[in-house]
């Protein structure tokens, strides 16, 4: 598959990227009308850096659609009627973005650490998945 992959013109990689991004955006949007669709995001996130950076076997972009993957994440929740609503303050913003900062940057060094051709990236990259599961529930209050 990789062999495959870099054969691709840069405008077929560039419209698997965008394609993969789309399908991203698709899902979280999907969690308003379908709450069970969240859960999927949560092992999907991972999941799927970790499959764009193997498949592809491109670090710069496995980087940029782990990262991006999560930011429809992060405007839903900026754009959801509750967070308006919610009291904020300085501390709470800088925990807010610093949280959601994090996260989107493992995503993209999951899919990086995905894209290499020796194998204890690709195996580093496992339980980095599960670090990041981790640190999702433990920002949820």
């Amino acid at each position: 598959m990789k062999e495959g992959y870099a054969r691709l013109s840069p405008e077929r990689k560039n419209g698997l990227f965008v394609l993969y991004l789309l399908g991203f955006a698709i899902l979280t949007v999907g969690t308003y009308a379908y709450p069970i669709l969240a859960v999927i995001l949560l092992f999907a996130y991972p999941a799927g850096a970790l499959l764009f950076g193997y498949m592809t076997g491109d670090s710069i972009r496995a980087f940029i659609a782990g990262f991006f993957s999560y930011v429809f994440f992060i405007l839903i929740i900026l754009l959801s009627p509750g967070f308006a609503t919610y009291p904020m303050d300085t501390a709470y913003l800088i925990r807010f973005a610093g949280y959601h900062l994090v996260l989107p940057f493992i995503l993209g060094v999951i899919g990086w650490m995905s894209s290499k051709k020796e194998n204890l990236p690709r195996i580093l990259a496992l339980p980095l998945s599960v670090l990041w599961v981790l640190l999702f529930f433990s920002g949820i209050s």
